[in-house]
């Protein structure tokens, strides 16, 4: 499944004023990782780990599920 970044702007939009969440899908492994939406770009979205506080760029074809 995957979704756009207009998908992820709709859904996600407000992710500076309140925590938003997305689930991601591993190119590699296929497994499936929960990080926080701290920004939304043209291209990227990007994603802080929960536990670590680093910050990733990941495509949104990769979400599976964006809440």
């Amino acid at each position: 499944m995957g979704f756009t970044i207009r998908q992820v702007k709709s859904k996600a939009g407000d992710c500076k004023s309140t925590h938003r969440w997305a689930r991601v899908r591993c190119d590699v492994t296929g497994d499936l990782f929960t990080y926080r939406i701290v920004g939304i770009g043209t291209k990227f979205v990007r994603l802080m780990h929960p536990g670590l506080g680093t910050i990733y760029r990941e495509k949104p074809k990769n979400f599976t599920r964006v809440w």
